[in-house]
């Protein structure tokens, strides 16, 4: 059903309708506003949606509902809209002054207010918590949306009762707050000895936060007023600047700290006696800012454990902790995947996943909570963790056969992040996709039509990811019917041969063989032999040939194929070519005979070609071949091809020449490098093959007994470890049967470099010496590759060689890694690839003194948010006295480092302690120190110590806020919105931003409202109002500077509060209202004019005065005598509906006036008498108090006429009966 309600202009408003029917069919819903049909903003579920109420949407809504078997029609409940409002309070509470112990009562009642208001009592500002309140509906009124209360508040009076009380209504719809008129209750004290006053709570044990604010109440009442002293178990507290004893006895911690934990109580005297309280014990609970142990961010693959640490801050009580997963409170789980904190019974709240998976990544970090300390919780650095998932197998390929000729499929499902890429192999061979294999599903399914043999094997899927690599495995058999494969099916054998035809046969599963000859079956024996795939008969003769059957069968089927053998003989050689050797231009004759069956043909091949070389004559019978005059072209092998139908047999003859040798050249570089190898070879031609002698000058050369000259092979000479002697003329001699010749060569030997001239060494560090040297001339042809330098001390006997060497071009050298203060002796070598040169001339030079070692033990004493105080201690090795020290920081991640000079006096002292100002807050820091001594007025600094980080506790934000954008939303409402500051100027680990707003018209009061978000609606504020808005930004440290202010108004809106009628004066026929017009600040616009209503308990007159500085208005043309009731408001026209509230009804009567006229006069007369009749006025405009009747005497004639009056007064009777009336006369 749809509810009444009263509504906000400018809200939304949703009527329900719901009706249930049990005849078949389908509901139709109808709504109705004051009579009208509405038809749009109507939900599916058949509710009304009222958008923007304003005062032409106020009124009367129902809901029809028809069936659609049924002509008749259901109205439901209908439901009144009014709109929200709230009236000042018609009755204040009274001021009360009394004695302890007697009863305070206090009352008021609320002005009207829709919807009903929330009502309750206020003391000094605050809700009333002592007492017993009491409240009932006051009046009568025709909605129960409206409604108006009338309160009591009944004290037990005690002087802690004293104070300043009013009622408070509270419009919920509106938001709006009206109170009562604030009165003052005074509760004189009588006099008592001190007592423990059982009304004032009092814990036997208080928990409170270190660092913050706490007060101990002292429940001892009496009067005169005790004087009270606090104890700490048996001792007496003496107030100071940190703790002290309040007026009202209390005993407050200004800034509570843990030596403060202990027992407490206080004891009240006066002259009448003294009490104690009990005990009460301090707790002072705390929570450090560091965890013991942090979660650390972690990379790892899926389907491990992990394990992520937290150990809380130390704490008391002892803090709790939880776990949050992007933000989120931590969903944990049970089974084979589970997730749980480890054992939060004994304290391990490491956060443990059994079988870690992909869900699971994200960024983690551990809150510990401490519900007893200020602030409550610590949080711990967050950890980023990483799933990786290697490759899976969720349905690995499975071993199957298939015929050949039909299709197949494998499949391969597998799972992996990222997901992994398929490859295929077949026996180890990538499976590639062609016509009949094709690839799908991400190549997780493999399809193949018409499979052969070919497609069987071990086929492997293989899957691969960033975090590994799986394989798996199955066989494919293909199942082939018997195939035989290149069955000869004619044969020709050569008589006395062995006698093989071959039957290849595939199949699956393997085929059975039976071989016959000319249909009869054929069985082993010693000269038939039957293979598993061929025919073997040895040494055939005619009865052998024949027709052969090969017949193949298995369980899939049979094939047979046949071969006819026809036996014959094949060519032989009676006379072949021989090989021969001439003389270059000889002439030479080769001779071939053969026979065989069929006859065989003969042909000549030359070098294994058809073409023999020119000059070459062939027989008519092609038996024999001939040259005149041999050359080079004639030389080579001369084949006899013999062919008949059976076979071509072949015989050969090489013919060869004489050739004088001939030398290329000789091979190798004559140039060579002292105490290097020698290399030479001699490239020589000739026919025989010459031999080779070598000489040096003329003298010939003989391998060495000592292996240093040897003569691998006969065309090779190799000297190692070569002499200036082996410098010279060398020549290589080739003989053979046609001759001898030679080819001369010239070696050249490079000797090792002259070493340089050392002129200097100087030493300008404390272990370091630069060399300088000047190069010497070097022979012709001697290259310089580098220079070697050797040094040793000076008691040293022997030479250590430099690690590093100096270019060709370098004549300068820094020797380092030397000691300090030492004596050091240097010379120099040259080296090109014949070696190393003699040694220099010897210089010497002394290393300065050394600066000290690290400094040890580099710790932080105390750091703040820009302040870090260091401390270390001096280095184990001084080398002499320290004289200053320089500190070097950066912030990490920062490629800048910053030094700080830090000169000491106390060379003595073990430790020294450094502070560095300045820093940025919230910010993490490397340090680092070295210490130097002094050596002839120069600075010898030491080695640098390790990092220590410290990272600086959070400021308040540096950056001045601005407000960018302030949007009136409504009468009531503000939006005020900025931007996020830099990061850089956070300073701390997050912001929060404080809005305040100030009354700019009246109150000149300041509210504040607090958000983490860049804009915010404040919605409390009032219409028609000038408000100054300052932002302040803040952070875990506290608040920053605040902005300039900004300066908006809100829109107007109607009244909120009627005139205050002063006076009401009637006339007969007008009445003037006398008033004052409300306090502006229920204005809430420019006023335009007043409205007054007025009723004789008929119809409702309204009437508008445009005119808002007047203070009283008529109301003319009224009736005499009549009882009106009136009323004021006021409005404008600076909104739509702007008429404020009226005034409560005021009654007041016109005055009298002349009665109207009698009517129904009649008379009756007598001789000495007539008898008047007649009816009362219709207005008699008054009450009736006499009437006045006139007659004269007419006599005869004018002259002699006569008046006289007589006056009738009616009876109370008949003035309230109205009958008519009667008089004689």
């Amino acid at each position: 059903m749809p509810l009444s309600q009263a509504v906000v202009f400018g809200h939304n408003v949703v009527l329900n309708c719901e009706a249930v029917t049990d005849q078949p069919g389908t509901l139709t819903y109808t709504w109705y506003h004051n009579g009208t049909q509405l038809t749009a903003s109507v939900f599916s579920n058949n509710s009304l949606l009222i958008v923007d109420v304003q005062q032409s949407k106020l009124g009367n809504y129902s809901c029809h509902v028809t069936s659609s078997n049924h002509s008749e029609t259901n109205i439901l409940s209908s439901a009144v809209l009014i709109q929200a409002y709230i009236r000042p309070f018609v009755n204040n509470p009274s001021q009360v002054t009394v004695t302890e112990g007697e009863t305070t009562i206090l009352e008021c009642v609320t002005g009207e207010s829709a919807p009903p208001p929330q009502v309750y009592w206020e003391k000094d500002g605050q809700p009333v918590t002592s007492g017993s309140e009491f409240k009932a509906r006051f009046g009568t009124h025709s909605y129960d949306m409206i409604g108006q209360y009338y309160m009591k508040l009944i004290l037990d009076s005690k002087p802690r009762e004293t104070g300043l009380y009013s009622c408070v209504a509270v419009n919920t719809a509106q938001g709006i707050q009206v109170k009562s008129l604030v009165v003052q209750v005074k509760i004189s004290a009588i006099e008592t000895k001190p007592y423990i006053d059982v009304d004032i709570s009092q814990n036997s044990t208080v928990m409170a936060p270190e660092g913050f604010r706490l007060v101990l109440s002292c429940a001892i009442g009496g009067f005169p007023k005790p004087v009270i002293t606090w104890y700490k178990l048996q001792d007496v507290i003496v107030p100071d600047s940190r703790v002290r004893v309040l007026t009202n006895g209390s005993l407050e911690f200004v800034l509570l700290i843990q030596n403060d934990q202990g027992y407490y109580f206080c004891e009240g005297s006066n002259y009448l006696g003294h009490v104690r309280t009990q005990d009460v014990f301090v707790q002072v609970s705390y929570i450090d800012l560091l965890f013991q142990e942090e979660p650390e961010s972690l990379y790892i693959t899926a389907g491990q454990p992990v394990v992520l640490h937290c150990i809380p801050p130390i704490s008391f009580p002892p803090a709790n902790v939880s776990w949050y997963k992007n933000n989120q409170p931590m969903v944990y789980r049970t089974g084979e995947q589970a997730v749980y904190i480890v054992d939060p019974v004994v304290g391990i709240w490491n956060l443990f996943f059994t079988d870690i998976q992909k869900q699971d990544e994200g960024r983690y970090f551990c809150v510990a909570t401490n519900n007893y300390a200020i602030p409550t919780s610590r949080t711990s650095k967050s950890a980023d963790l990483q799933i990786g998932g290697g490759p899976v197998f969720l349905d690995p390929p499975v071993s199957t056969s298939v015929v050949t000729g039909e299709g197949t499929r494998m499949i391969c499902m597998v799972g992996g992040d990222p997901f992994p890429q398929i490859t295929w192999f077949l026996d180890g061979l990538m499976v590639l996709p062609d016509d009949t294999l094709i690839l799908r599903n991400q190549n997780q399914e493999l399809y193949m039509a018409n499979v052969n043999k070919i497609r069987e094997g071990l086929y492997t899927c293989r899957a691969t990811n960033v975090y590994g690599e799986a394989e798996s495995t199955a066989y494919l058999k293909v199942l082939v019917p018997p195939v035989i494969v290149d069955f000869i099916e004619t044969v020709t054998v050569i008589s006395d041969h062995d006698l093989v035809l071959p039957c290849y046969v595939n199949g699956d599963p393997k085929p059975t063989i039976q071989w016959s000859k000319d249909g009869k079956d054929i069985n082993s024996s010693d000269r038939i032999l039957i293979g598993s795939s061929d025919l073997t008969v040895k040494k055939v003769d005619l009865k052998d040939a024949g027709i052969y059957t090969c017949h193949a069968f298995n369980m899939a089927g049979a094939i047979f194929s046949t071969a006819t053998v026809t036996v014959n003989m094949k060519p032989e050689f009676v006379k072949s070519p021989l090989n021969t050797t001439v003389t270059m231009g000889q002439s030479v004759a080769m001779d071939c005979e053969v026979r065989g069956n069929p006859t065989p043909t003969v042909s000549w091949l030359f070098n294994g070609t058809n073409l023999l070389p020119p000059g070459t004559i062939v027989s008519s019978d092609n038996h024999g071949i001939h040259v005149a005059i041999v050359t080079w072209r004639h030389v080579g092998l001369y084949t006899c091809v013999a062919s008949n139908i059976l076979e071509a047999a072949t015989r050969d003859g090489r013919l060869s020449v004489h050739v004088l040798p001939r030398i290329q050249a000789i091979n190798g570089d004559p140039v060579v490098y002292l105490n290097q190898e020698l290399d030479l070879t001699c490239t020589v031609s000739g026919i025989p093959n010459p031999t080779i002698k070598w000489f040096h000058q003329d003298t010939a050369v003989v391998p060495s007994l000592d292996g240093r000259v040897t003569i691998p092979a006969q065309n090779k000479l190799f000297i190692k470890y070569v002499k200036v002697s082996d410098q010279g003329e060398y020549k290589c001699v080739a003989e053979n049967l046609a001759g001898k010749t030679e080819f001369p060569i010239t070696v050249t030997v490079i000797e090792s470099p002259i070493p340089p001239v050392l002129t200097r060494a100087v030493s300008f560090t404390s272990t370091s010496v630069t060399l300088t040297w000047s190069p010497s001339t070097q022979k012709p042809n001697t290259p310089l590759s580098q220079y070697i330098i050797y040094y040793k001390k000076e008691i040293d006997v022997d030479y250590k060689r430099l690690p590093i060497t100096a270019g060709s071009t370098d004549t300068q050298i820094e020797v380092v890694g030397l000691s300090p203060g030492s004596m050091y002796m240097f010379v120099v070598s040259g080296v090109n690839p014949a070696g190393e040169g003699r040694l220099s001339n010897v210089l010497s030079a002394k290393t300065m003194d050394s600066g000290p070692t690290p400094p040890r033990n580099l710790k932080i004493l105390f750091s703040n948010s820009s302040t870090v105080q260091l401390e270390w201690e001096i280095p184990a090795e001084t080398n002499g006295q320290i004289r200053k020290y320089q500190v070097w920081y950066k912030a990490k991640g920062d490629n800048t480092e910053i030094m700080s000079l830090f000169t000491t006096k106390d060379i003595s002292k073990p430790s020294v302690t450094m502070t560095i100002s300045n820093l940025d807050p919230f910010t993490l820091y490397e340090f680092k120190v070295r210490g130097a001594t002094k050596e002839g007025g120069e600075d010898m600094w030491g080695e640098l110590s390790g990092y220590v980080d410290v990272k600086t506790s959070a400021s308040v934000p540096s950056d001045v806020p601005q407000i960018t954008k302030v949007q009136t939303l409504s009468s009531t409402a503000i939006q005020v919105g900025w931007q996020d500051p830099p990061m850089n100027t956070w300073n701390g680990q997050s912001l929060k931003y404080r809005v305040y707003f100030t009354d700019l018209n009246f109150t000149s009061a300041t509210n504040q409202m607090t958000t983490a978000h860049f804009s915010i609606n404040i919605t409390t504020l009032s219409p028609w109002r000038w408000y100054s808005f300052v932002l302040e930004i803040g952070n875990e440290a506290g608040w920053g500077d605040r902005s300039n202010s900004v300066i908006s108004n809100t829109f107007p809106a109607a009244p909120t509060a009627p005139p205050v009628i002063l006076i009401i004066q009637a006339s007969d026929k007008e009445v003037e209202v006398t008033f004052q017009l409300p306090d502006k600040r229920t204005w809430n616009s420019k006023l335009t004019g007043i409205i007054i209503q007025y009723t004789d308990g008929n119809s409702v007159e309204t009437n508008y005065v445009d005119n808002i500085q007047r203070t009283s208005v008529a109301i003319r043309q009224l009736l005499a005598w009549t009882d009106y009731r009136i009323r004021l408001s006021i409005y404008t026209d600076s909104v739509p509906n702007g008429d404020g509230p009226y005034t409560e009804w005021r009654t007041i009567r016109t005055n009298e006036s002349a009665p109207g006229t009698v009517g129904n006069v009649n008379h009756q007369a007598t001789p000495t008498s007539i008898t008047l009749t007649w009816s009362p006025p219709q207005k008699p405009n008054g009450v009736i108090q006499h009437y006045v009747i006139q007659y004269q005497d007419e006599g005869i004639g004018a002259d002699h006429l006569t008046s006289n009056i007589l006056v009738f007064r009616p009876t109370t009777e008949d003035t309230m009966s109205g009958n008519g009336k009667s008089q004689s006369i």
